[in-house]
């Protein structure tokens, strides 16, 4: 995964809508790779208006269900409601976690502009992945594939998928630790948004630049890059310890600003 985008934002200070921040991203990176990007969205964000925009726009997405009813069988009903009528026969791993799953096709009523608020309202044909690891209470996945696929492939795809972005969890706990992203003290938000700005390309060039090194790196600094096993700690998040080695080669280093000499004409 390659670190892209990440923005500090305040209603208050910039008059917009999460909403509208959110789907403006999407629009962008949508023109930019041509529509092939699957976006996968946290509980909450199966919002009517960014489903309908997503819809209506033809964007595939994997978001993960929280609250909203779904026409199923011809009645509206729960997440909770259709998962309890499901077989879930199908298995699927992800990340070394056993889910049993199914899916089943649904409908979701798009709401209607203020011109239309009379009309039938649009019916966009979805489908919920249901899975449940065992032990534990089910998770909803509500889709939508710009392609066609087998339901055994959607299956696979809304689990794993999903699990990848643990990923940006990951990456905002290292900003907090590594960067001391909670520790910044500044007085206006133009300067915590040029902060938030810095830093996040500070942890682009770990991500997508030095994480390059790693294998030269474990070859060369073993002692800063493996603390047990080199076998096992080869596949996992080494992302930590680059940036400790990053902060390790500048720490040395010290900023002075630069001194303007004046000088006569006869010098």
């Amino acid at each position: 995964m390659k670190l892209l985008y990440s923005d500090l934002f305040s209603l208050e200070e910039e008059g917009i809508s999460q909403n509208e921040k959110i789907l403006d991203f999407i629009h962008q990176s949508a023109i930019l790779n041509g529509n092939k990007g699957i976006y996968i969205g946290d509980r909450g964000f199966d919002r009517g208006n960014l489903l309908t925009d997503m819809i209506e726009n033809e964007n595939s997405f994997i978001i993960r269900g929280d609250k909203r009813n779904l026409l199923y069988e011809g009645k509206s009903q729960s997440y909770r409601k259709i998962a309890d009528k499901m077989d879930l026969c199908y298995k699927v791993m992800s990340k070394n976690r056993s889910f049993k799953a199914n899916i089943v096709e649904v409908g979701l009523k798009l709401p209607n502009p203020p011109e239309r608020k009379h009309q039938r309202k649009k019916i966009a044909k979805l489908y919920l992945v249901v899975a449940k690891e065992k032990g534990k209470g089910f998770v909803y996945y509500l889709c939508h594939f710009r392609k066609e696929y087998s339901y055994d492939k959607m299956i696979k795809m809304a689990v794993q998928y999903y699990g990848m972005r643990w990923g940006i969890e990951e990456i905002h706990q290292q900003i907090k630790t590594s960067f001391g992203w909670e520790k910044i003290q500044l007085l206006t938000y133009t300067s915590l948004k040029n902060m938030n700005a810095l830093l996040w390309i500070a942890a682009s060039f770990i991500y997508n630049k030095v994480s390059k090194l790693t294998i030269y790196l474990i070859k060369n600094l073993s002692n800063k890059m493996i603390y047990r096993n080199l076998a096992k700690e080869m596949n996992k998040n080494l992302v930590y310890r680059l940036t400790n080695i990053v902060s390790e080669l500048f720490r040395g280093f010290l900023v002075r600003p630069r001194k303007t000499l004046l000088c006569s004409q006869e010098c």
